[in-house]
């Protein structure tokens, strides 16, 4: 911890999953490290577990060391349909849970191709052939517009979000 604090280096990038990075930043902080020492730059939903974070010791340092940091993810709740499941989780649950949206769309995916597959005439054990239909499947989710295709990952339809922790 001693050399990122004295390597006057400003920017770091993150590469943790939840909840590892909490336990990198309270050592940084118990380090010395506090706001305006550092921008970290997330490519996960940080600010998310932040919020559910209870222990609010944790949550203080965590406020103190974050401050002006940026976190980079796919943008979720796109759209209208987007905010229209948005607002039904809002209203059910107080606010939308990190990732909530994406669990949504592939929820919603599965619902699509067994509902094909059923259709079509075919058994949904057969996985093979659900995920054949699974892959045939493409609809507008609260992501965005959601298809599947073979030999790609592509994801060029997804919006990436850049957000700010103030």
């Amino acid at each position: 911890m001693e050399n990122y604090i004295n390597s006057k280096v400003r920017i770091y990038v993150i590469f943790l999953a939840p909840p590892n990075h909490f336990y990198f930043f309270e050592d940084l902080y118990d380090t010395g490290l506090r706001r305006g020492d550092a921008i970290f730059i997330f490519y996960d939903r940080v600010a998310y577990a932040f919020y559910l974070e209870t222990n609010t010791t944790q949550r203080e340092k965590l406020k103190e060391l974050l401050y002006g940091s940026i976190m980079i993810t796919q943008a979720d709740w796109v759209g209208d349909y987007g905010k229209e499941i948005k607002q039904r989780y809002i209203k059910e649950f107080s606010y939308p849970l990190d990732y909530r949206c994406f669990s949504f769309d592939a929820a919603m995916l599965l619902l699509h191709g067994i509902r094909y597959t059923i259709n079509q005439g075919g058994n949904v054990e057969n996985s093979t052939l659900l995920n054949t239909y699974l892959r045939n499947q493409k609809f507008t989710g609260c992501s965005g517009t959601i298809a599947i295709e073979s030999d790609t990952n592509d994801r060029s339809t997804g919006i990436i979000g850049v957000y700010s922790m103030v």
